[in-house]
């Protein structure tokens, strides 16, 4: 997907489809163009409310606030209404600001972009995708707070940063047992370090033994997939703090059949989701360079 920044007027940008986020319950704001069909249709812009008005190419949605989280939710809600509709291959959105010089909410907008555009088609015959290929930010914003071109550009790049780990996260949560056990793990992350500034360091059993990881050996002993421990670092000069995450990534919990409903079975390629997070939250931090 290709963002890009403009500071031409939203009316002046040719897409396929243009998002607006309507945060004023009565409809008031210029950028609602369509009040009459709006309030015809019910729509009355509660959080992630969908109206799209094909006729016209505008899909709106609404938020109850201009801050991060409710503009994310809004979009990602937004875009996912358009996933494999092959008539629209580019968009627009305007610049949501809740702060003066404050670029959180457009972040928020592209990590809505992104996310909601994601699905997970690895055990599907039919591939269902969003076709969206092209995206014009404008710097026309829903209210008078101005953004410089720099700022926009760095709150756009960490926003896609951003999701796309959190994507990268959901694929492997998403992978089911059979094709993610610990050793699959354990490549991801040396894959990951190949293509980043990360050091990765993978624990065998005979490494966990020397550790005295004793009780994770013994669970593992259940399982025909041997255990691993993965340790990735992330060492910028001139680092301000030294942070540890830890996360469980247990590929499969045999243990909890006799405690669980069948059906919980198809869910348990979770139990890996703490462990996936935090290989995620590392493909960000070492491609935003975090000082830490």
């Amino acid at each position: 997907m290709n963002f890009n920044i403009t500071t031409k007027e939203i009316s002046d940008i040719e897409s396929d489809i243009e998002i607006i986020i309507v945060i004023d319950k009565e409809l008031k704001h210029s950028f609602i163009k369509d009040r009459k069909l709006l309030k015809k249709a019910g729509f009355s812009g509660s959080q992630d409310e969908l109206c799209h008005l094909i006729e016209k190419n505008r899909l709106y949605v609404g938020a109850d606030t201009l801050k991060g989280a409710g503009v994310r939710s809004a979009v990602a809600v937004a875009m996912r209404s358009l996933v494999g509709k092959k008539a629209y291959k580019s968009m627009k959105i305007a610049t949501y600001l809740s702060h003066p010089r404050c670029s959180a909410s457009l972040r928020a907008t592209v990590e809505g972009i992104v996310l909601g555009s994601y699905s997970f088609n690895n055990y599907k015959s039919e591939k269902v995708k969003s076709h969206i290929n092209k995206v014009e930010i404008s710097l026309d914003g829903y209210n008078e707070h101005e953004l410089s071109m720099e700022t926009a550009a760095r709150a756009v790049h960490n926003g896609e940063i951003s999701a796309n780990a959190t994507n990268f996260t959901r694929d492997i949560v998403n992978t089911t047992p059979d094709d993610c056990y610990p050793k699959t793990m354990a490549n991801i992350a040396k894959e990951l370090s190949k293509n980043s500034t990360l050091d990765c360091k993978i624990l065998k059993p005979k490494d966990l033994r020397k550790e005295k990881m004793e009780t994770l050996l013994a669970v593992a002993r259940a399982s025909r997939h041997k255990p691993r421990v993965i340790h990735l670092t992330h060492k910028p000069k001139n680092a301000k703090a030294v942070i540890t995450l830890v996360g469980k990534g247990l590929t499969y919990d045999s243990g909890g059949l006799s405690l669980k409903p069948a059906d919980y079975m198809v869910t348990m390629k979770s139990d890996k989701s703490g462990g996936s997070a935090v290989l995620g939250i590392m493909k960000a931090v070492s491609e935003m360079n975090i000082p830490v």
